[in-house]
């Protein structure tokens, strides 16, 4: 049986992380690291629900996160190099094996100052493909591109810890005729900071009520990785490993 080349091996090691990541995720809520209280103020009758803070994300997340990113950034790489051997022939020229690297650009300008010195020794008909998967031909915010979230986080891992933070959106169950609600306000997903208001009602008068109140937490990046706001940590990733698997590679695998 063929072994798999460089760049799959990688993409491959990209969702063994990621899977670590989710499994992580799930043992450490399952040890109820924030809770809930229930606390109404008596001149308005509002409850506040507000979030409880036993614990910090675990260190652990950070280092599979970075192990994801390197993967998924080293696999695109290893991908451009073997497009290089294809086209060239083995051995590459020193410089070229050198600066071999799948470019990431948000400006037109930048990938053509970039595009010779890490592509230019691949097949042409791939470098324009490479060029239509660029961050700068996204309509509207190139920001939000798969890719460019992967160059922003993987250079920001390379550099600092990743910060990490938890959010965490409200779920809320009434028993059948125990009452009714005269005022909600649910607050979305809510950075799960102590004393966060994570939604507020109000009860009828005189009539008691069966609440039942479930927070149903994430991981998220910190408030200094603003590029993703509250997605969750593991939807971002995949969201970048996805479209590699979906977008680049059967576009460029043809070059292969």
């Amino acid at each position: 049986m063929p072994s798999l080349p460089g760049y799959a091996l990688k993409l491959g090691r990209a969702d063994e992380h990621l899977d670590a990541l989710d499994d992580a995720s799930k043992k450490w809520f399952d040890t109820n690291p924030y809770g809930i209280a229930d606390q109404i103020d008596p001149r308005t009758r509002i409850h506040y629900v507000r979030a409880t803070k036993n614990a910090e994300p675990s260190p652990t997340f950070g280092l599979l996160i970075g192990d994801t990113l390197h993967n998924l950034r080293s696999g695109l790489d290893q991908l451009t190099y073997s497009l290089a051997v294809k086209n060239r022939g083995i051995p590459l020229p020193p410089t070229v094996e050198r600066n071999s690297e799948f470019p990431i650009f948000d400006s037109r300008k930048g990938f053509q100052t970039g595009r010779v010195r890490r592509i230019g020794e691949i097949h042409p008909e791939a470098q324009a493909r490479i060029q239509s998967l660029q961050p700068y031909r996204m309509w509207g915010d190139e920001t939000k591109h798969p890719l460019w979230l992967l160059y922003e986080l993987s250079n920001l891992d390379k550099h600092r810890r990743m910060a990490l933070a938890a959010s965490g959106q409200m779920d809320m169950g009434m028993g059948i005729y125990s009452g009714h609600i005269t005022h909600m306000v649910f607050k979305g997903s809510v950075r799960l900071k102590r004393s966060a208001v994570l939604m507020e009602y109000r009860l009828g008068p005189n009539i008691p009520a069966n609440i039942q109140l479930n927070l149903s937490p994430q991981i998220v990046f910190g408030e200094d990785v603003p590029l993703v706001g509250d997605t969750p940590v593991s939807q971002a990733l995949r969201k970048t490993r996805d479209y590699i698997h979906a977008e680049v590679l059967p576009r460029l695998e043809p070059y292969l």
